[in-house]
């Protein structure tokens, strides 16, 4: 239903492990990232050229973010500027209060942006804490440019921030509610329990005050998930839901906010108000909305005015980044009338009316009535002189009406008969695609899949840097298997071991079924001790199982070779390493790990 993200310092060996491999994983992706945006600063570059940073808090697919760029990008692409930006993204979701991992991205940033030096970095509220502590560590004496409605995207402020006209925002969601449900009596508001969330409570409850005595406000922030849930599922008929955001709960647990607000409008016996966009769709019916698209116009705004040096950007006009937004099938849903919305509103998912989707029909038949009439009115003038005209046209029409009924039916019927053809296509090339990379025994990747897969991550090994090692898995005897039980239980074994292979690997590694009774795990970013180990780990679980056939039971032992690469090294060359090492191991006894 949702994703819950790790609690940090659960485990404090695996937390630092986990930090570890993020960090390494952010690097990659940072380095990429920027070389894809545009070459380094000063090489190639004019007098007037600039580089724009891009500090985002979440991971590269959480969807505010792609809304942001696109407004911040399309509005840098009216300036005559040549301005080149760079992205870098942050896990705060998962490590909001990991200082060391905290303290590890800044003394990476400080050294990658050494040299690569940007003019401005751009960054958001819950990042604000981050750069108050590293920033001038990070970027010396490099000007950073903070939105300044953090109010309105609902990031933390401090509280003699909160005038009236930041209150307009909140008071806005709020009043829409009373304005689609004048019979709301308790008003339920999601707000998960982190520092920025408890901040934005502390100003809803301001907000809270101006409705006293018409409604009551329930604030869920001292709650777990579950909880929340359920006090969301009691709203009852009187009551309605704004849900704000839910980054974390009461017991400390992380979430995805878009996952959480599926769960309460699946939940939820009241409509469900939301104030950002992105919300929109998964069973909220919308609200004032604050949209991350116009949102990063402005902030580009911002960001030339402090490039260009002309003038302050507090002193920019400060156009609104929300506006009213709602989910037409909610409506419908709760039975809230579009006269009730305010002027301007705009209706998302509407469901085509019966005009849009037969109008030309329509006005063909309105049409031919008042050709009918006009003949009508002819024929009773000279009724007695046209009786036979009358007669032929009268047949005439009703053979033109059969003709378009035919024609729309058949047209009808070809369009459904395309769909069910289109359909049968795609289901059948998704099945010819899963079938031609799998192993049709085991469920494993087939030996194709793994050989693709493997020269992807050869290539990418080149361009990082990067080692990564193969694991040739052979079971032992596997022929006295078929010999003494029938080739029935050997494929039965075949499969029970791919599933303990399947358990013991990384979720990154790639396993496949190699041929025969071998398997094949290709292990991205893994050296030869770590590979060793997974090896070893792996034989000891197969040697230790009791495998369960028609009432007996089997013991087995596999043998396995592992190799990493070395420098200039195809895959094929690594693998045959691998395949030397497996039959070295089959040659010193079976049952062991021998790496080479």
């Amino acid at each position: 239903m949702f994703k819950r993200l790790p609690r940090g310092g659960r485990k404090p060996v695996l937390a630092r492990l986990a930090r570890l491999l993020s960090v390494l994983l952010l690097a990659a992706l940072c380095l990429s990232g920027f070389a894809s945006a545009s070459p380094a600063p000063g090489l190639a570059s004019g007098q007037d050229d600039k580089n724009v940073l891009i500090l985002f808090p979440f991971t590269q697919d959480y969807p505010v973010h792609a809304q942001l760029v696109k407004g911040f990008r399309e509005r840098l692409l009216q300036s005559r500027r040549t301005i080149r930006i760079s992205y870098e993204y942050l896990d705060l979701a998962r490590f909001t209060d990991e200082e060391a991992y905290l303290a590890d991205v800044a003394r990476f940033f400080q050294e990658k942006y050494s040299r690569l030096r940007p003019d401005i970095v751009v960054s958001g509220g819950p990042l604000r804490q981050f750069f108050d502590t590293y920033g001038e560590r990070m970027f010396p004496g490099v000007p950073v440019v903070f939105p300044r409605d953090e109010n309105a995207a609902l990031e933390a402020q401090p509280e003699d921030d909160f005038t009236a006209s930041k209150q307009s925002d909140f008071m806005k969601s709020v009043d829409i509610i009373f304005r689609a449900r004048p019979a709301t009596k308790t008003v339920y508001v999601v707000l998960g329990d982190s520092d920025e969330e408890r901040n934005i409570r502390r100003k809803m409850e301001h907000v809270a005050q101006s409705y006293q005595g018409r409604a009551r406000f329930v604030f869920t922030g001292g709650l777990s998930l579950a909880r929340m849930l359920e006090t969301v599922g009691g709203a009852g008929a009187d009551g309605a839901v704004l849900f704000m955001r839910w980054l974390r709960d009461a017991r400390g647990d992380s979430f995805i906010p878009e996952d959480v607000l599926k769960s309460v409008c699946q939940v939820s016996t009241a409509p469900v108000f939301t104030v950002v966009e992105p919300s929109l769709g998964g069973g909220a019916v919308g609200g004032y909305l604050f949209s991350f698209e116009l949102f990063g116009r402005r902030l580009a705004e911002e960001t030339l005015a402090r490039l260009d040096a002309r003038h302050e950007p507090e002193r920019l006009p400060y156009p609104a980044a929300s506006e009213y937004v709602f989910d037409w099938r909610q409506l419908e849903r709760w039975k809230i009338s579009e006269t009730t919305l305010p002027k301007g509103s705009r209706i998302e998912f509407r469901e085509p009316s019966a005009w849009s989707l037969h109008k030309w029909y329509i006005l063909g038949g309105v049409a031919v009535l008042f050709f009918e009439t006009a003949l009508v009115v002819g024929l009773a003038v000279n009724r007695s002189r046209r009786r036979k005209v009358e007669l032929e046209l009268k047949r005439l029409n009703a053979s033109l009406e059969e003709i378009v009924a035919s024609r729309t039916r058949q047209l009808q019927e070809a369009n459904e008969q395309l769909e069910l053809a289109k359909s049968s296509l795609e289901k059948m090339n998704s099945r010819l695609e899963l079938v031609s990379r799998t192993d049709s025994l085991t469920g494993l990747y087939n030996r194709r899949h793994v050989e693709e897969a493997a020269a992807r991550e050869h290539e990418r090994s080149l361009r990082t840097g990067d080692v990564f090692s193969v694991v040739l898995c052979d079971i032992d005897f596997f022929k006295q298997v078929n010999d003494l039980y029938g080739h029935e239980a050997g494929d039965l074994l075949l499969r029970l071991v791919a599933e303990d292979l399947s358990r013991e690997v990384r979720p990154y590694d790639i396993l496949s079924r190699w041929g025969g009774e071998e398997f094949l795990l290709f292990l991205p970013a893994t050296g030869q001790e770590v590979a060793s180990g997974i090896a070893e780990r792996i034989r000891r679980s197969i040697r230790e199982r009791a495998y369960s056939y028609d009432g007996r039971t089997l013991r087995l032992t596999a043998t396995f070779g592992v190799s990493t690469v070395r420098g200039g090294e195809s895959v094929t060359e690594v693998i045959r390493r691998a395949d030397e090492a497996l039959y070295e191991g089959k040659r010193s006894g079976r049952n062991r790990v021998v790496a080479v």
